[in-house]
């Protein structure tokens, strides 16, 4: 079945025989004795091909052409007219009439003029289908641009993020060796101190300093962990956490300064939840937390 064609002109006779032409053509024909009644049909179905005639009363052939182009673009109009001047076919052209064609006209060109503008509409209408087809694989390609400029910027970071651990492990591998280096050697007078203090906590000694030799061994005993825990970190191991009581650390921590607190003149005041919950933590840290603290505090206070 060929394309929809509508012939428009005031004549009925060359509205019947035009007709007559095209459906034994294939077409599919319908007609309209006016601009008004064409207008109407084309609303309600767009045809591929309008015939229009160029003198019309009422709404004549310019008029109407004018109007077809603005309610259905697609559809390609050829004028019929019974004036053949130049200045009438380009005016006919501009106005958006793809061709014309003279009364009379000969059957066979009629055919091949009307043949050849529907073939040159299906390749336009071809094209206008590839153009979009175009823009749409573009703006898939663009976004698949989008998509992979994410994904590359994502594996470039993970990339920087690998490459800062790197130089990280590097720097910890050295300072492995510098830790483990100075461990040997803070270790050996530590050594010296703990036998020494051992040798004082076996003397007799006046009542006022007896405990100090324990209290010595205990502190040298922290320093060597210390030691050992800085070598720990520089190997990035793992510290092992555990339910730890914080009331019983603070509580463990002030007795090792008791001395001290007497001997500055420094009263100890102290008020713990009782019921205090234990937490996930080291102990051996949260014990140097308050070290320093308490140290902190009792250098503050050096007359009481």
């Amino acid at each position: 079945m060929g394309e929809p064609i509508l012939i428009v002109d005031d004549e009925k006779v060359i509205r019947d025989l035009t007709a007559m032409i095209l459906t034994a053509r294939g077409y599919r024909v319908t007609t309209a004795s006016s601009g008004a009644a064409a207008l109407e049909l084309v609303k309600k179905s767009p045809p591929a091909l309008i015939l229009l005639d160029y003198m019309m009363p009422g709404m004549d052939g310019m008029q109407t052409l004018s109007e077809l182009r603005r309610i259905s673009p697609d559809s390609y109009v050829v004028m019929f007219t019974g004036k053949g001047s130049e200045d009438l076919a380009v005016n006919v052209m501009k106005s958006g009439a793809y061709d014309y064609i003279r009364k009379p006209f000969n059957n066979q060109d009629l055919i091949e003029r009307i043949d050849n503008v529907l073939r040159l509409r299906r390749i336009e209408l071809r094209n206008q289908d590839l153009l979009a087809e175009r823009e749409c694989l573009l703006a898939e390609i663009a976004e698949w641009n989008r998509e992979l400029a994410k994904r590359v910027d994502a594996k470039t970071k993970a990339l920087e993020d690998a490459q800062i651990e790197i130089i990280q492990a590097e720097k910890l591998g050295a300072l492995g060796h510098l830790s483990a280096g100075l461990t040997h050697e803070i270790r050996n007078p530590l050594n010296s101190i703990n036998l020494f203090a051992q040798i004082l906590d076996q003397s007799k000694l006046p009542d006022d300093v007896a405990g100090y030799p324990e209290k010595i061994i205990e502190e040298v005993e922290r320093i060597d962990q210390l030691l050992l825990r800085l070598l720990n970190v520089s190997e990035l191991s793992v510290v092992g956490l555990a339910n730890v009581s914080i009331a019983q650390v603070i509580q463990d921590t002030l007795s090792m300064f008791s001395e001290q607190m007497q001997a500055q003149g420094v009263t100890l005041i102290t008020e713990i939840c009782p019921d205090a919950a234990s937490i996930q933590t080291d102990e051996d840290e949260i014990s140097q937390i308050f070290t320093n603290l308490f140290s902190n505090a009792l250098q503050a206070m050096p007359t009481g």
